[in-house]
């Protein structure tokens, strides 16, 4: 049970490795950083419940808190060097591969948008192109508002 208990602890470990490797990759700031923060408990929480429910069905004594210290303890201590700055890396590499993917998804839509500025842009240069041309034509005569009324014979 103990051994056990020391298991959850080094999963509890592991998880919090792979959030501060997030963490590192995301550097979030201000209200993000707490968010994480607050997202990574629940899931905290549901490994320390779930693994003392498999070791010894919940039941609380003081070797489960020292099973978990020590286990978080020893993979802090031999694991963590070694692994965090590969998990760090794994994070980036996937971030990048998620911005990678939807900037191809919004392609269609940006070659739109830049299509459409670009028709916007030649519209304006063609009113003023039209705005400047009439203005070397010499002016034409007004035709009057109303017709005139036909002479009486």
């Amino acid at each position: 049970m103990f051994l056990a208990t020391a298991l959850t602890g080094v999963i509890l470990a592991a998880a919090f490795d792979w959030h501060r490797a997030w963490r590192a990759a995301l550097r979030p700031r201000g209200w993000g950083a707490h968010a994480l923060d607050f997202a990574f408990v629940p899931l905290g929480a549901l490994i320390v419940a779930g693994g003392l429910l498999a070791a010894n069905w919940g039941d609380l004594r003081a070797y489960a808190f020292a099973g978990l210290a020590l286990g978080a303890w020893a993979y802090a201590r031999l694991a963590s060097p070694i692994l965090l700055p590969v998990e760090v890396g794994a994070a980036r590499h996937t971030l990048a591969a998620g911005r990678a993917m939807v900037r191809l998804a919004l392609w269609p839509y940006r070659l739109g948008r830049r299509a459409g500025a670009g028709a916007k842009r030649l519209g304006h240069r063609a009113a003023g192109l039209s705005r400047h041309v009439a203005g070397k034509l010499p002016k034409l005569p007004r035709w009057p508002s109303r017709p005139t009324p036909p002479p009486d014979d």
